[in-house]
């Protein structure tokens, strides 16, 4: 018999605004993991690129159930597939608590 190792599942916010981006990951109990805010440049690719190539360096291998919000974000949750909110309802529907931990700049 094969054991197959459990993948862990994240939940990943990413913001994409208009000169910066930020990306939060929690897990199901709401501990954020990782979390990282970055000027884009107007490059918001490759700034992905490297704010996912960290996330995974410390998280190791998981799947990620995604949501998108920001001023540029709705048009790359459309081209990418991955749902998007608005960022008001965000904030309003974040467990009580979360909003001030993830929105401050990393140190």
């Amino acid at each position: 018999m094969s054991t197959k190792a459990i993948k862990n599942i994240y939940n990943l916010g990413v913001d994409i605004g208009s000169t910066t981006m930020k990306v939060a990951v929690i897990d199901d109990n709401n501990n954020l993991l990782f979390s990282d805010y970055r000027r884009h440049n107007a490059n918001i690719r490759q700034t992905a690129r490297h704010i996912m190539g960290a996330m995974y360096a410390k998280l190791g291998s998981c799947s990620l159930r995604v949501m998108i919000t920001g001023s540029v974000g709705m048009g790359y949750a459309e081209r990418l597939g991955f749902n998007f909110t608005q960022e008001v309802v965000a904030a309003a529907e974040a467990p009580s608590g979360m909003t001030s931990s993830t929105s401050r700049r990393p140190s």
